[in-house]
């Protein structure tokens, strides 16, 4: 049995570490996970406001004013990574509530 698996198997039967899990604090660690891929979600709806992908892309943006290009970057940079931290806080999100 790989070690992932033994992990997964644990919780999933409440053996090992995972049998003292308390129960009457899960609620608010899951809903304080649901809030914060919230928050990622508009955190990238109000940068794609202000950032375009397909900006970048075009030789205006490549021959524009380089701190100018450098905060475009940061920006779009910056949508990757609260796209990705939304998908992780959702997914802790959810086993936080099958715990």
């Amino acid at each position: 049995m790989s070690h992932e698996y033994r992990a997964f198997d644990d919780f999933i039967n409440e053996k090992g570490d995972f049998k003292n899990i308390p129960k009457d604090k899960l609620m608010k660690h899951g809903l304080t996970r649901i809030f914060h891929t919230l928050l990622c979600v508009v955190g990238v709806l109000i940068i794609c406001q202000f950032i375009s992908f397909d900006y970048i892309m075009t030789e205006e943006w490549a021959t524009s004013w380089l701190p100018y290009r450098f905060c475009c970057i940061i920006g779009t940079v910056h949508i990757k990574a609260f796209v990705m931290f939304a998908g992780m806080a959702g997914m802790e999100a959810n086993l936080i509530a099958c715990g």
